[in-house]
């Protein structure tokens, strides 16, 4: 393959640079700005031509849309609408029976990954609302609560084109039509969810 050229050193020197920002230098500047940084300075030094990045028109949709996606669900938590969601289900959930309550808690996680763009914020921010929404309500079993969160945890990435961050880059490809994203999406949400409390609740209720 013959000697690296100027171009492949500067891009493992930018590879080193960035990674050695992202790891260190979280407290001088932001993750994304060092992103930025990287792609400037290969403009910059020609390592890519600016035409080999416009022409990506999917890998632009994903980063838009995603950081959208991820503004909004970062704003749900800042302006309190996730605590007052938290307060109405403890007032709702009253009078329920302990089994009804644990249902209705997973399928309002589960279903709640529609306002998130990522696995990571959406638990962080929803699961320990829904913990401790739980733990409010008295007979509530919240070890068993507590695992079928997390499996659910597991199934939700087939929701919506923007649940997960490879959802973004598949759907991005335009292989599937966003329709039949969203349709079969809800489909085998539907049966995950559906299989997960008809048969792996009694399952993991005989073990405990």
């Amino acid at each position: 393959m013959g000697a690296l050229t100027r171009r492949e050193w500067t891009l493992i020197g930018l590879v080193l640079l960035s990674l050695g920002l992202w790891v260190f230098g979280s407290e001088v500047i932001n993750a994304t700005a060092v992103g930025l940084l990287a792609v400037s300075l290969m403009l910059a030094l020609h390592v890519v031509p600016w035409k080999d990045i416009t022409r990506y028109n999917s890998a632009w949709n994903t980063l838009v849309n995603l950081a959208t996606l991820v503004v909004m669900a970062n704003g749900l938590t800042r302006s309190g609408f996730i605590d007052w969601f938290a307060g109405t289900m403890s007032t709702h959930l009253e009078g329920f029976s302990p089994n009804a309550t644990v249902i209705v808690l997973v399928l309002v996680f589960y279903f709640a990954h529609y306002l998130f763009a990522s696995l990571s914020a959406h638990t962080a921010t929803m699961l320990p609302v829904i913990l401790a929404v739980g733990k409010g309500i008295p007979g509530v079993p919240m070890e068993q609560l507590c695992i079928l969160l997390v499996l659910s945890i597991g199934i939700m990435g087939c929701l919506t084109p923007y649940a997960t961050g490879p959802g973004v880059i598949i759907y991005g490809c335009g292989y599937v039509k966003s329709k039949d994203y969203w349709r079969l999406g809800a489909i085998f949400g539907v049966i995950y969810i559906s299989m997960l409390l008809l048969v792996g609740w009694p399952i993991l209720a005989m073990w405990n």
